[in-house]
């Protein structure tokens, strides 16, 4: 404690702290920031700007920036968060659901790949197989490449089955043949994009590029939704300055727990079995200590 005090910010020199105790310390500073309305650099300044109707999410940053005052750490992104894309006729499909296989492309380089049911909203792309696809992309972004999601509508069907199938309705329009194989409103913009809308089936000779456009059906993504809406933030303290117990190895009797430290996991409950795990290895070391 006396080394925490030593090598204290600032800003401590501006309260009268009496008690030595870490955590009362670390309540004062926070307490004493929010209402004094302290801004400590222009990082600072930038999120509050942003978030400054999340009081919940201020402190959670303040306590971590002080924490990262003795620890290595690396930058906090949302991660299992929907993605934004600037696809043209996203509010024509905003409320769909399908079941796709979807591959998470990086300047044209596969990264990883998930299959399940994708939600289209007015904004992007959502649903726990995207949500396994996020954890890197904002960091991608920032780093401007380029992140592309791609997905297969149809995942589990031959295509010359599709196409012997769709045959059947040869006077019917396009996008009505697929709406019996597709969501319908699928349908009508796959037909949009490749300005097949309202043509009949028996017109078309060739149906492959359709079908070419179903197995990649893709959505430049150009930004995460932020961490009010994120499950889990990627990033935190290393957790190689923390013992098995989640004791701090710079500062004796500082436990950190959960999504502090720079562990996550994909959607499945992992994340908050992390959170219960560490809490309660954190407790049990402390209550032995104080037994001894």
């Amino acid at each position: 404690t006396k080394k925490l005090i030593s090598q204290k910010p600032k800003i401590f020199s501006k309260m009268k702290i009496n008690n030595s105790d870490w955590l009362i310390n670390l309540r004062n500073y926070l307490e004493y920031k929010k209402k004094k309305e302290i801004i400590d650099d222009e990082m600072d300044k930038a999120w509050i700007k942003e978030h400054k109707s999340d009081d919940w999410f201020i402190d959670s940053f303040d306590g971590l920036k002080l924490l990262k005052t003795y620890h290595n750490h690396h930058k906090i992104y949302p991660s299992l968060v929907p993605l934004i894309s600037n696809y043209r006729y996203l509010k024509d499909l905003s409320g769909v659901r399908h079941n796709s296989r979807v591959k998470l492309f990086v300047d044209n380089e596969l990264i990883k790949e998930e299959q399940g049911q994708v939600q289209f909203t007015d904004y992007g792309l959502s649903g726990i197989c995207v949500f396994n696809l996020s954890r890197n992309v904002k960091e991608y972004i920032d780093n401007n490449k380029k992140v592309v999601l791609s997905l297969d509508l149809m995942p589990d069907l031959l295509d010359k089955d599709v196409i012997s199938f769709i045959r059947r309705f040869g006077n019917y329009r396009i996008e009505e043949a697929f709406s019996n194989i597709l969501n319908n409103k699928l349908s009508i913009v796959i037909s949009k994009d490749l300005n097949t809308i309202g043509k009949k089936v028996k017109s078309i000779y060739d149906l492959d590029f359709i079908l070419k456009k179903i197995h990649a059906f893709n959505f430049e993504i150009i930004d995460t939704k932020d961490y009010k809406v994120a499950q889990v933030t990627k990033g935190g303290l290393s957790l190689d300055e923390f013992t098995d117990y989640l004791e701090s190895k710079k500062l004796k009797n500082l436990y950190v727990v959960g999504e502090t430290l720079d562990c996550d996991g994909i959607c499945g409950g992992y994340n908050l079995a992390w959170a219960f795990t560490t809490s309660l290895l954190a407790t049990e070391n402390i209550i032995n200590n104080m037994n001894k």
